[in-house]
């Protein structure tokens, strides 16, 4: 349980439903005047439910119209209760597990109960796996972007040089170029005119 049922806040609708489905009180006026009365003894019976009983869930439900909280619901018993995300009790509700026979239905409970423990322990271990396959993944991911900037400081270097190849093609270009213009120039003195252009 991942809140304090000492702490909890229960909200008036929670002590209403409390009213009306344990005490048995159906008219609202009078709903109303036991919840006042007897707000202490009410919040009391409610958190020693919450400290009793068990989480069977803690997730997204549905809170309203298109409209999802994340919630506790806890099991007492028989009974329901809400525990919004931010430790407000919100209702309860009693379930009929359709045995007449109280220690069938307590049965029951036990054994949705265990079934419960089972569902959240193959959630654990789904959870472990997942993250021991996210950490393998991101180990992966960090080696390969190594691999990558390795890469591309590589290809940075390789461009580079081949600038400076280039450079020295022009150089190279260049002296020859000379060699020819030299050439030119001595022919024409040979030949006494000017015959390049």
């Amino acid at each position: 349980m991942s809140f304090n049922s000492k702490t909890v806040n229960v909200t008036e609708h929670a002590r209403q439903r409390y009213v009306e489905r344990i005490k048995g009180l159906e008219a609202r006026n009078d709903i109303a005047r036991w919840s006042v009365q007897n707000q202490e003894k009410i919040d009391g019976d409610l958190r020693k439910m919450l400290e009793y009983g068990e989480e069977i869930y803690f997730g997204e439900t549905i809170a309203g119209k298109n409209e999802r909280k994340n919630t506790h619901v806890m099991l007492c018993g028989s009974w329901i209760l809400l525990v919004s995300a931010d430790n407000a009790l919100v209702t309860l509700f009693k379930k009929d597990f359709g045995f007449e026979d109280e220690a069938f239905n307590k049965a029951y409970v036990e054994r949705v109960l265990e079934e419960i423990k089972q569902l959240n322990e193959k959630i654990a271990e789904a959870g472990a796996k997942r993250q021991g396959q996210r950490e393998g993944l991101q180990s992966d991911i960090a080696e390969t972007e190594a691999q990558v900037d390795d890469l591309k400081r590589r290809i940075k270097v390789l461009e580079q040089e081949n600038e400076a190849r280039k450079g020295l093609l022009l150089t190279v270009d260049t002296d020859v170029r000379e060699a020819q213009n030299e050439l030119k120039d001595f022919v024409s003195k040979i030949v006494g005119t000017r015959i390049f252009g």
